[in-house]
C-alpha cells in the first residue's frame, strides 16, 4: 500500500505541475491584450499580466520567443542564460504546445510551450514579421522532489513500525482467537484412561469449535462409560469366579485325597488343579486391577524393611531358578533401606518381577538384584540376560495382557508387569524398563522420597 500511495503521489504531483504550468500560461497570454506592436510591448504586456495573478507560483518563470528572438524574465535562483541556450538547441524546443523534461546543472526543469496567435495583435506587429510566437513556462522541479524524498523518508519510518504494530495487534487477536483452540489441545493432552472424567470446557460462541467441542466431549463420555462398563465387568467376573474356582479346588482336593482313585486319573487331576489354580490367581490379578483402575486399591502402609524384604523374595525362588541353573546376585550394600508402604504389595511385585527374570533368562545365566538408597528416592533393579525385547514392544511391555514372548510359548497371562505397573505407581513411584543385546533386560522401580519414613 505504502509503495502504491507512493507512486500514486508522485504521478499525481506530476500532473498537477502540468496543469499550474498550462493554467499559468493561459492566464498570462488571456491577460496580456491585442494592442501589441511590437516584441517588447508583448513582454511588457506579459509581466502586467503576471503581477496581476493573486496565488502566481514563486518558481514560475517565462520566456517569449519568435523565429528570431528569445526575451525571457530575468532571476537570481540559476543562470537561466545558459539554460535557454539548453532550450534552444533541443529538439522538443518548438514552436507547438508541449510538455517537456529538461536535465541541467543537476537539476530539472518541466517545461509547457504554447503558441500565441499573432492575429490578435497589431497589423503592425504582423507587419514586422513575426509569424512564430511561442510562450513557454517553466518550473525546477528541486521542491518536488524534496517532498518525494520528504514522503520516501516518512514511509520508511512508518512502514516498518506499522509493520511491527499491526504484527502486534495480529498476534494479539490470533491468540484471541485461538485461545479456545488451545485450551482444547491443553484438555485433550490431559485426558487418558485414568481421568476420563475431564470434558474440555465449551466455549460461549455457538460456532465451528463449539460444535466441535460438543463432539469430542459426547466421545469421551462414551468412551468413559464404555471404560467403566469393562471395569465393572472385570470386577463383578472376577469375583463371580472366585467363588467357584475355590469350590473346586477344594473338590478336587478331595479326589487326590482318595485312595480308590487310580493314578492315571489322579494324574488328570492333578493337572486340573493345578489349572484351577491357574484360573484363581488371574482371577486375583484381575480383581487387583479393576481395584486399582477405580482407586479402590487400599495400601496398607507400614514402616518395613526392604533390603530384608528383597533377600526373603529372592530366597523363596531359589528351588525354582535353580531347576534352570540360574543364580542370584543381590546388591543391597550395607546399610538398613527403610521403606514406608504396603510390604504384602510391595512383595507381590517383587515376586512378578522375579518370576519373569526366571521366565526369560537363558541357562546357566545369572540374575542381579541391586538396591539403592539415594537422596530423593530408593531404587531396585532386577536385571537378567536372555532374549531381549524388541523396541517395538517396549512401549507397551506393561499393557494388560501383553506378553514379551509373543509365541506364547511360556507360561502367564501377560498380567504381571501390569500388576506391577499398578503397585509401583498407587505407591506414588515409577518403573522402567531397557532391554539390549550388551546389558541384557533391567527393570529399574523408582520409589520417591516423599514415601520414604526415615
Amino acid at each position: 500500500i505504502a509503495v502504491l500511495l507512493y507512486y500514486l503521489y508522485e504521478i499525481e504531483r506530476k500532473k498537477a505541475i502540468d496543469s499550474d504550468l498550462k493554467d499559468y500560461a493561459n492566464f498570462l497570454v488571456s491577460e496580456m491584450g491585442g494592442e501589441s506592436a511590437t516584441l517588447s510591448e508583448v513582454y511588457e504586456r506579459l509581466l502586467l499580466a503576471k503581477k496581476k495573478q493573486t496565488a502566481k507560483p514563486i518558481n514560475n518563470r517565462f520566456i517569449l520567443s519568435s523565429n528570431d528572438s528569445v526575451i525571457y524574465e530575468g532571476t537570481s535562483i540559476f543562470n537561466i542564460d545558459s539554460l535557454i541556450d539548453v532550450l534552444e538547441h533541443t529538439k522538443e524546443f518548438s514552436f507547438k504546445e508541449a510538455y517537456n523534461t529538461i536535465k541541467y546543472n543537476g537539476i530539472e526543469f518541466r517545461t509547457y510551450s504554447s503558441p500565441i496567435d499573432t492575429r490578435r495583435f497589431s497589423k503592425r506587429f504582423q507587419k514586422a514579421g513575426f509569424k512564430d510566437l511561442r510562450l513557454t513556462v517553466f518550473t525546477p522541479m528541486n521542491k518536488f522532489y524534496e517532498s518525494i524524498n520528504q514522503l520516501q523518508t516518512v514511509m520508511m519510518l512508518v512502514v516498518p513500525a506499522s509493520i511491527f504494530f499491526s504484527g502486534l495487534i495480529g498476534l494479539f487477536i490470533a491468540r484471541r482467537a485461538l485461545s479456545p483452540v488451545k485450551t482444547i489441545t491443553d484438555t485433550v493432552s490431559a485426558i487418558t484412561t485414568e481421568n476420563l472424567e475431564l470434558r474440555v470446557p465449551r466455549p460461549k460462541s455457538n460456532d465451528e469449535l463449539g460444535q466441535l467441542v460438543d463432539t469430542f466431549n459426547d466421545m469421551i463420555n462414551r468412551l468413559d462409560n464404555t471404560f467403566k462398563i469393562q471395569k465393572r465387568f472385570i470386577a463383578d467376573a472376577s469375583h463371580d469366579i472366585r467363588t467357584p474356582l475355590t469350590i473346586i479346588q477344594m473338590e478336587l482336593e478331595l479326589l487326590l485325597n482318595r485312595d480308590n482313585v487310580s493314578q492315571n486319573t489322579k494324574a488328570v487331576i492333578d493337572k486340573c488343579y493345578k489349572e484351577t489354580i491357574s484360573l484363581s490367581q488371574l482371577a486375583e490379578n484381575l480383581m487387583l486391577l479393576a481395584r486399582a483402575d477405580s482407586n479402590q486399591l487400599k495400601l496398607d502402609k507400614q514402616p518395613f524393611r526392604l533390603d530384608e524384604l528383597l533377600i526373603d523374595t529372592v530366597s523363596s525362588f531359589n528351588k525354582l531358578a535353580q531347576s534352570k541353573h540360574i543364580n542370584f546376585q543381590i546388591d543391597i550394600g550395607n546399610e538398613e533401606i527403610k521403606y514406608y508402604g504396603d510390604e504384602n504389595l510391595i512383595k507381590r511385585a517383587l515376586n512378578n518381577l522375579l518370576d519373569n527374570a526366571i521366565k526369560f533368562s537363558d541357562d546357566d545365566s545369572i540374575i542381579n538384584c541391586k538396591l539403592e538408597q539415594h537422596a530423593n528416592d530408593i531404587i531396585l533393579i532386577v536385571n537378567n540376560r536372555g532374549p531381549i525385547i524388541s523396541s517395538e514392544t517396549l512401549p507397551y511391555i506393561f499393557d494388560r495382557f501383553r506378553r514379551g514372548d509373543q509365541s506364547r510359548t511360556t507360561k502367564g497371562f501377560g498380567l504381571g508387569l501390569s500388576i506391577v505397573y499398578a503397585i509401583v505407581t498407587e505407591h506414588g513411584g515409577e518403573i522402567n524398563v531397557q532391554s539390549d543385546e550388551t546389558l541384557g533386560t533391567s527393570f529399574a522401580i523408582h520409589l520417591f522420597k516423599s514415601e520414604i519414613e526415615e
